[in-house]
């Protein structure tokens, strides 16, 4: 069976996965370790916004009138659009410790808010995906002049 041809454009995408990774988990368990629900993101929608605006895009905060939402922006000119969203709200009544055995986070009861879902992850996940996405872009896109966006809010 044939490999699959992978473009210099996915090249460039993983390679910034990887050199990133250690970064994604260490922000996965920060997002992890704030525990905030719904419409209580304060903490991680802060995060997000100091580490998009550090990665060189500009960021709307409070889009839709959801203080914990926000619209990332990076463009290369005009062209198409790839998009990504995120969503970092935990649950209520689901705290747990990042640990192999149940027991809530320390300092915390049982029934603070974790992230059992994981949206700590999928948030993290979509933001390793746009910086991915902006490399290849930054890389290879000239001709198509791309724009890529994250959105995140309250789920």
């Amino acid at each position: 069976m044939d490999k699959p041809v992978t473009t210099s454009a996915q090249q460039t995408a993983l390679a910034c996965i990887d050199s990133i990774q250690p970064l994604l988990s260490a922000w996965t368990r920060t997002i992890f370790d704030f525990g905030e629900t719904a419409w209580r993101e304060y903490q991680s929608a802060a995060w997000y916004v100091d580490r998009l605006k550090r990665e060189g895009f500009s960021v709307e905060e409070g889009s839709g009138g959801m203080p914990t939402a926000f619209c990332a922006h990076w463009t290369n000119g005009d062209g198409p659009v790839i998009g990504m969203y995120g969503e970092y709200d935990a649950v209520p009544g689901n705290c747990q410790d990042a640990a192999t055995v149940k027991r809530a986070r320390p300092g915390l009861g049982a029934e603070a808010g974790g992230h059992t879902d994981p949206h700590s992850g999928l948030g993290i996940g979509s933001l390793g995906g746009l910086l991915a996405t902006k490399a290849a872009m930054l890389e290879h896109g000239r001709s198509m002049r791309p724009r890529a966006i994250m959105t995140a809010l309250p789920a």
